[in-house]
């Protein structure tokens, strides 16, 4: 990533404030040009050209960013703008076939992650699912990479069962961490109200699972049901 014009990037705070957008954007583009933009800056001129309408040209910045970026963080939100920008240009379908020949051809884990936000945002949940099986099969995905993908899946979806399937697949696998998904099943029981036939129900569930964590046997439980 580049550094940043510090004098030159605030001239183009100021343009933005004054509410010339296009200006802004000249200045952070001559930047761009030279190498001098940071990650946070390239998010902003990604961001300006989607605002101006310049939604083909923002949808390449984001795919940029996305490719030359490590960090989990950046690269889910990059993923959710990409999705979002391509959902605009009506190219979403376009975008899935590219991102399942990527993966076919070799892929890795970020093609992988991409086609699952993309199918996501499809509302198909059954392929983003089948796209993680794929890809474990094929590369030999270690089962604890594989729950982490479906975890993602089922808590986008709002899937509670399937969400505190995984979750306590993944505290059996790793009994060391067991509280840590303990914590996370919780979370999931007061996210999901409506997966619980009554208000009462819901909070069985949470008291059993703090009974857990507060026992500090929650792998071992898991194992035992």
């Amino acid at each position: 990533m580049g550094r940043n014009d510090p004098v030159r990037a605030d001239l183009a705070d100021a343009w933005d404030r004054l509410g010339d957008r296009k200006a802004a954007l000249a200045v952070l583009n001559d930047l761009a040009a030279r190498g001098l933009l940071d990650y946070d800056r390239q998010v902003q001129v990604a961001q300006f050209l989607e605002d101006d309408g310049q939604v083909e040209v923002a949808l390449a910045a984001w795919q940029k960013l996305w490719r030359k970026t490590e960090l989990p963080a950046r690269r889910s939100f990059l993923e959710t703008r990409i999705v979002r920008a391509a959902q605009k240009l009506g190219t979403l379908d376009r975008l899935a076939a590219s991102a399942e020949k990527e993966l076919a051809s070799g892929g890795g884990r970020s093609a992988l992650e991409l086609l699952v936000a993309i199918r996501m945002a499809q509302g198909e949940r059954k392929q983003a699912r089948d796209a993680v099986a794929r890809f474990a099969a094929s590369t030999g995905m270690n089962t604890g990479d594989r729950l982490r993908q479906l975890v993602t899946i089922y808590a986008r979806t709002g899937d509670y069962a399937a969400l505190d399937d995984a979750l306590a697949q993944r505290a059996r696998l790793e009994p060391d961490h067991a509280d840590i998904y303990l914590r996370q099943r919780i979370l999931a029981v007061l996210n999901q109200p409506g997966a619980f036939d009554s208000a009462e129900d819901q909070q069985a569930a949470i008291d059993a699972l703090i009974a857990q964590l507060e026992s500090g046997s929650g792998a071992d439980a898991e194992a035992a049901s």
